[in-house]
């Protein structure tokens, strides 16, 4: 045979025998893209480079929170929101949202509202003012949430002039805008939104939302959203337990009082009813407490606007009463309502240990009286300075309420 034929005959087999190892080891074909409304199965923790320099803990915003960033980032902080800029890329930002705060924009209406909805995620797809672009499971801070990238359609310029609104400040919309929301349903008992835009034209906006993005995750990285902290007062004679953030500080742990203080300018405090006196506003005596203190309060002629409603706090019936102090002076500023020991000058000289003072500035009260824990009486007072809103301080004690346990002696 002659000899080229022969070799080519073999390179020829050679190939043959390569070719059919190709077919059994070629690349499979592509799964087909996952929708954009789509969520994948497991979460997608965020991974992001550690941010260096400034640790900013929150004093303000309800949900407690901390995080790093660098000096170039300004930091607006209030109880609803807290928004970071950065102050050389004006176009980059990150906006943390408590969403029960905030209304969402209608597709209804031109510059119409609607609440925030329970379902985010299906909103969003449905709302007609955002195109889906991407969905996925992430985690931020060790809690899971739903990502949602989005870009603004022409019915968003055309219907609304910002996104999500408060009754103080809003975020701005545009046709072409790029949008990023992080949903998260339960975080510590409160929903949050994580919210990225873009900035400039809508022909700059990918380019600095991409830029945007890789700046936030960096500070998305280092957050940590602080556990509210389970307290047993040890002197007080009610065995019971509660849970509180880092927004309230122990006031008073006493056999007859137990009180905490929030920082926002209101506080809780919790009486044994039946170891307290009342202060006769007439004559300023000592008396007992009433048995039937609703129509105490109201021939009170220190307060006004009373309302009272049914209320259970840990599985105790009880009455909830909402009185607003009216007594006046110009000669004092304190004027005793309750007394423990007995001696109304402990109350006027040394602050509020003893018992509670009614102020002349203007006050919200609030008073829970329950008549059976454990065999004793007790009296609940939520007071709220002037300057906050009562609505909050009823909202932040709520919380408070809700986890209040009462452990049999």
């Amino acid at each position: 045979m002659n000899t080229r034929k022969l070799l080519v005959s073999v390179l020829m087999f050679v190939c043959v025998l390569l070719s059919a190892c190709a077919s059994t080891t070629a690349t499979p074909a592509a799964p087909s893209a996952i929708p954009p409304t789509a969520i994948p199965p497991t979460a997608v923790p965020t991974a992001s480079p550690v941010q260096e320099g400034t640790t900013f803990s929150s004093n303000t915003f309800d949900l407690p929170i901390s995080f790093s960033f660098d000096p170039q980032w300004k930091v607006e902080d209030s109880a609803d929101h807290i928004y970071l800029i950065k102050s050389n890329l004006d176009l980059v930002d990150i906006g943390f949202i408590k969403v029960k705060s905030y209304q969402i924009a209608s597709p209804a209406a031109p510059y119409s509202v609607m609440p925030f909805p329970e379902d985010f995620d299906a909103f969003i797809n449905a709302h007609g003012l955002f195109q889906v672009v991407a969905t996925q499971l992430v985690v931020v801070g060790g809690f899971q949430g739903i990502q949602i990238d989005a870009i603004a359609t022409a019915a968003c310029g055309q219907k609304t002039s910002w996104i999500l609104k408060n009754t103080g400040d809003g975020w701005d919309c545009f046709e072409g805008m790029y949008l990023r929301f992080i949903y998260f349903a339960d975080i510590h008992g409160e929903r949050l939104l994580i919210f990225n835009s873009s900035g400039g034209t809508a022909l700059e906006a990918a380019e600095y939302f991409e830029h945007g993005i890789e700046e936030s995750q960096k500070i998305l990285a280092t957050v940590v959203f602080t556990e509210p902290k389970t307290f047993s007062p040890e002197k007080f004679k009610l065995p019971m337990s509660l849970d509180f953030n880092s927004d309230w500080q122990i006031g008073y742990d006493l056999p007859g009082k137990f009180a905490i203080d929030n920082s926002h300018g209101f506080g809780l405090s919790f009486y044994v009813a039946t170891d307290a006196k009342l202060i006769d506003p007439i004559d300023g005596h000592l008396i007992p407490f009433p048995e039937d203190f609703l129509s105490w309060i109201k021939s009170d002629p220190d307060f006004d606007a009373i309302k009272s409603t049914p209320v259970i706090v840990a599985g105790i019936e009880g009455l909830q009463i909402d009185a607003t102090p009216v007594w006046k002076s110009t000669t004092a500023k304190l004027k005793a309502f309750l007394s423990l020991s007995g001696d109304i000058s402990l109350n006027l000289s040394h602050g509020q240990p003893d018992g509670e003072n009614i102020v002349t500035d203007p006050e919200d009260w609030r008073f829970i009286l329950l008549d059976n824990v454990n065999g004793e009486r007790m009296l609940i007072i939520l007071i709220n300075q002037k300057g906050h809103s009562f609505e909050d301080a009823i909202g932040q004690s709520q919380k408070v309420l809700d986890t209040v346990r009462f452990v049999k002696p």
